[in-house]
Parts: structure tokens; C-alpha cells; sequence
């Protein structure tokens, strides 16, 4: 599997800008390899989702409508996600070029990845390019999305990121785009 490209990217995510783009590729290319995301079919479906959920590589946290406070509070108590306090909506919201949210994925992620509560302490590390690129190639291997990738099941891949199939036809449309440009 050859490095990703910035031209690669730019081709599948059109609405993205080479600037956005090029603060990812050298963390991906490091990465994916690290996380085993690191043949064609886990690639192309990777870069899929991540293009959906990152809005084409142009946001690395949630986006909300209105006031954030009065968004994010109907997070905040919800204990699926491991949220228990008042503001761990905010504190916790989707972060990362997967948009991992909750209190329960921040706490694994921070032991994994540095050993103690840093991204408790401090969430907004996740909006760091390096982090936003590991947290999501962590998030990918915590719910083993290879062994989806490996059998091409983008419907399963979806649920197992956004819960539902929200946004399929657009993950499929990057996917088919995937196919195109990364050989």
C-alpha cells in the first residue's frame, strides 16, 4: 500500500481544501499503518467515513446549531455514553476526524493513547491534527472496522460509527470516489 496523497484526497473530497488536507496526510500515512488500517479495502473504506464525518477534511469538532450550551446539554446526562455531569455534553462532543464523542470513548482513548487522563483534562487535544488523525484510527480499531473493511460491509462500518445509517449514501459516494483514486 503506497503513502496517501494529498492530489488522492483532494480527488475524493472535492469540497476540501488542499491546505485542511495537507495538516492530515503525514499523520495518516504514519497511523494507519500503527492502527493496521493498511490494505486497499481498509483504506478506501477509512478515508470513506472519515471524509463524511470530517465534512471533507474541513472539521475536526462537532457543529452545532444555535447556542452550544442549549445543543449540547441534551448530552449531557446520557449515560450510553458515559456522560454524568452537567456540561460533559460540550466537554465531551464529537471530536477527532471520526467525530468520537462521549466520556466513555474519551477515558478509553486517553489510557490507550497516553496512558492517563489527559483527554479528560483537556478534550480539545483531539482537535490537534496528529490526535484528530489517532483518535479515529483508534476509535477504528477499538470496534474492529477492519474486519469489516476486509469484507467490504460499508452498512456495518456505518452503524458502528454514527449508531444508525445516517449519511450512507454520502460514505458510499466517497467510497465509490475511494475506489477511483486510491490503488
Amino acid at each position: 500500500m503506497n503513502a496517501l496523497t494529498t492530489l488522492q484526497l483532494l480527488n475524493i473530497c472535492p469540497s476540501g481544501t488542499k491546505e485542511n488536507i495537507e495538516r492530515f496526510i503525514p499523520h495518516l500515512n504514519i497511523l494507519m499503518p500503527k492502527y493496521e488500517i493498511n490494505t486497499i479495502h481498509r483504506v478506501r473504506h477509512f478515508i470513506a467515513q472519515l471524509a463524511h464525518e470530517s465534512n471533507q477534511f474541513n472539521s475536526v469538532a462537532e457543529k452545532y446549531n444555535g447556542n452550544p450550551k442549549d445543543y449540547f446539554k441534551k448530552y449531557d446526562l446520557r449515560a450510553d455514553l458515559g456522560n454524568k455531569f452537567d456540561g460533559d455534553g460540550m466537554k465531551f462532543k464529537g471530536r477527532g476526524l471520526i467525530q468520537v464523542t462521549g466520556r466513555f470513548n474519551y477515558t478509553a482513548a486517553s489510557i490507550d493513547i497516553f496512558k492517563d487522563e489527559t483527554l479528560i483534562i483537556k478534550p480539545e487535544t483531539l482537535e490537534q491534527p496528529y490526535y484528530a488523525v489517532e483518535i479515529s484510527c483508534w476509535f477504528w480499531k477499538v470496534k474492529h472496522l477492519n474486519s469489516l473493511a476486509d469484507t467490504d460491509n460499508i452498512k456495518a462500518i456505518t452503524a458502528k460509527i454514527n449508531g444508525g445509517l445516517n449519511g450512507l449514501s454520502n460514505r458510499i459516494k466517497f467510497y465509490n470516489e475511494a475506489i477511483k483514486y486510491i490503488k
